[in-house]
C-alpha cells in the first residue's frame, strides 16, 4: 500500500518526490470554488516537477479535473488546503491558495497562482443568448451564507431595468442543497442544465458580467472574466483580500439590506459593448 502523506508541518510535499514517481494528489472534501483556486498551484506544482508521474482525485461530483491512475501509485499526497483564521490576533491576510503552497506544498507563491487557472476550451452550450448577467445569492455548503431574497429581488428588477437579462447561475445538482429553492420573482434559471463543471464554464462565458455572493460559481466568474465580477458581501463571507490577494474583487455590502445602486450600475456599465 501506497504511504498516505498528511500532515506537512515538518516536511512539505516536494520533499518528498524523487523522479519517476507515481503521485496521487487527493483534492477531494472540497468544492468547485477552491477546485478552481488551487487549480493553479497544482499546475505550477507539475510544472515545477516534470519528472514526476502527477494524478490527482478530486470530489466525486468534479470528474472534469480527475487525473486518474492507471497502475498502482508510489504515494498519496492528501491536500487540506486550508481557510486562513481571519479572527486570529495578527493574522496574515493568506488565501486558500497561497496558504497552501507555503504550508503543504512548499513551493513559492506569486500573483501567477492567484485565480489565473481558466479552462482550456469553453463551450457555447447550453446557449443563454446574449446581454446577460450571471447571478448567484445562494451558497451550497451553507445556505445562511447567501443573499436575503428581499435584496436579490430588488438586485434582479435593476438588471433588468438596466436593460441587461439576469440569468440565476444555479444548476440541477441532485445533492443541491434543499433550502436553497428557486424564488419566485426568478423568471430565467440555470436549474434545467445538469450541474457539470463544463455547463457552469458555458453559462458563465457566455455572460456579460456577474454578481454573486462568495460561491462556486462566483469563483469560476472569478477567473474566466478575468476579475471583471463583483462580488455581494452579506456580512458573513467577504471574498477579498482573504481569496484573491493580488487584485482584490470590488464588492457590494448588502448586510444591512440596502443597495448601493450607483456602484451596480457602474458595473453594469462597464459590462456593456
Amino acid at each position: 500500500m501506497p504511504q498516505v502523506i498528511k500532515d506537512y508541518k515538518n516536511k512539505k510535499l516536494v520533499e518528498y518526490l524523487e523522479p519517476g514517481m507515481r503521485v496521487l494528489v487527493q483534492f477531494n472534501r472540497h468544492g468547485i470554488g477552491d477546485q478552481i483556486m488551487w487549480q493553479p498551484a497544482y499546475q505550477r506544482l507539475k510544472q515545477l516537477h516534470p519528472e514526476v508521474e502527477w494524478h490527482m482525485e478530486p470530489n466525486r461530483d468534479q470528474q472534469y479535473f480527475a487525473e486518474t491512475p492507471k497502475s498502482p501509485v508510489d504515494i498519496i499526497f492528501n491536500i487540506a488546503f486550508r481557510e486562513t483564521a481571519t479572527k486570529r490576533p495578527g493574522a496574515e491576510p493568506l488565501s486558500k491558495a497561497e496558504r497552501c503552497c507555503r504550508e503543504e506544498l512548499g513551493i513559492p507563491f506569486d500573483k501567477d497562482l492567484d485565480f489565473t487557472w481558466c479552462p482550456e476550451y469553453v463551450y457555447d452550450q447550453p446557449e443563454i443568448g446574449g446581454n446577460c448577467i450571471g447571478v448567484s445569492w445562494q451558497v451550497q455548503s451553507n445556505p445562511s451564507r447567501g443573499m436575503a431574497w428581499g435584496v436579490a429581488q430588488r438586485l434582479w428588477a435593476h438588471i433588468k431595468k438596466r436593460g441587461f437579462t439576469p440569468i440565476e447561475v444555479t444548476f440541477n445538482n441532485p445533492n443541491a442543497n434543499k433550502r436553497n429553492g428557486k424564488p419566485s420573482f426568478v423568471d430565467y434559471t440555470c436549474r434545467d442544465f445538469e450541474a457539470t463543471e463544463m455547463n457552469m464554464f458555458s453559462v458563465i462565458a457566455q455572460c456579460k458580467g456577474f454578481i454573486g455572493v462568495n460561491t462556486g460559481t462566483f469563483c469560476a466568474a472569478t477567473c474566466i472574466h478575468c476579475g471583471h465580477v463583483l462580488h455581494v458581501y452579506t456580512g458573513a463571507v467577504h471574498f477579498s483580500p482573504w481569496y484573491k490577494r493580488f487584485d482584490p474583487v470590488p464588492d457590494l455590502d448588502v448586510s444591512t439590506g440596502s443597495i448601493d445602486f450607483d456602484k451596480v450600475d457602474a458595473y453594469l456599465d462597464s459590462c456593456r459593448g
